[in-house]
């Protein structure tokens, strides 16, 4: 029998509010759902009571894998079925749901707390490594996948920084973290801290909270798509690959004497030619020869990140075959 879906239903399910659905997906998402079980949570909270039939058919998803989605989310916490024949399925009301995932995601991570702590009374048990076996150290390199790896790692380096910090990017790179506690911890760092951002005034908020004598402001085209963060002239991380989606995102961190030292020399002859964030907007501080030589520095980099990402590219998949 054929379900005709009312009004309501052809409304929730119109293409136009699909942008809309998809950001409250993606937030739906950070607390582990996938995107099929966020789309069917989303769904029930707002169409009501619906059998599984209903669900898989209206949402196009099929039968077997829409019962498992429900049971999924029963299991969560968050969606209730009834014991009539076919059986309904509701969600709870979008506030205690959310709640439920706060809380599930706070009991998750204290257990992982406890487990670290296990884990690292096992691991001294174990014998030393060893001896004359020394660690790897000067072209070491590390491949990070998702905005939370990549943060973890970032927050990891300038809360171990003893002398410098630089961070070079367009508004974009730094819009990924500002809803984070990315900017909270540079504020408080106690080590010279330089920012290089190709932004506009509209964007300007994004660097409210830092001192606007630790930025300025270089032009887009000088910095093409890099993002990097050197540390202390020791370590670098740099993005690969940006995306929406942030467990698409990748980045490198390496030692690699030859790259930071190439990274460094640009940003230091960006920052040279760059403005403060506070200074006027007509204030000339470059001559065309040195742009054009700037521009050729940072193409260079380009090329040199370029090479990079396909070493690393050959070394994660392996030789052809």
């Amino acid at each position: 029998m054929e379900i005709i879906k009312p009004e309501f239903e052809r409304r929730l399910l119109n293409p136009e509010n699909e942008y809309i659905k998809k950001d409250i997906m993606n937030e739906i998402s950070k607390f582990g759902l996938s995107q099929n079980q966020s789309k069917t949570f989303l769904f029930l909270s707002k169409s009501g009571p619906k059998t599984a039939s209903q669900i898989s058919k209206l949402l196009s998803l099929p039968r077997t894998e829409t019962y498992h989605i429900l049971s999924q989310l029963q299991s969560r916490g968050i969606v209730i079925a009834d014991f009539g024949k076919p059986t309904k399925f509701e969600t709870v009301a979008i506030e205690k749901a959310i709640k439920i995932l706060v809380e599930n995601e706070r009991i998750r991570i204290d257990e992982l707390v406890d487990s670290s702590d296990e884990i690292l009374g096992l691991w001294n048990m174990l014998p030393e490594s060893v001896p004359g076996e020394e660690m790897l150290i000067g072209n070491r390199f590390q491949v990070l996948q998702g905005k939370n790896s990549i943060l973890g790692k970032i927050k990891q380096l300038i809360q171990t920084s003893k002398k410098e910090i630089l961070i070079f990017g367009s508004e974009n790179d730094f819009g990924k973290f500002y809803h984070t506690d990315f900017f909270e911890i540079i504020k408080n760092v106690k080590v010279d801290l330089k920012i290089l951002a190709s932004f506009s005034k509209k964007t300007e908020y994004i660097f409210e909270q830092l001192a606007s004598e630790k930025i300025k402001r270089f032009n887009e085209i000088k910095g093409g798509d890099l993002f990097f963060i050197i540390i202390d002239n020791q370590e670098t991380i740099f993005f690969m690959k940006t995306s929406q989606d942030d467990n698409d995102i990748m980045a490198l961190w390496t030692e690699s004497k030859t790259l930071i030292n190439s990274l460094k020399l640009s940003f230091d002859l960006v920052w040279l030619k760059s403005n403060y964030l506070n200074a006027s907007d007509d204030l000339k501080t470059e001559t065309e020869e040195s742009l054009e030589h700037l521009i050729k520095e940072l193409e260079q980099e380009k090329r040199i990140v370029e090479s990079l990402k396909k070493h690393v590219s050959k070394k994660r998949t392996g030789p052809n075959r």
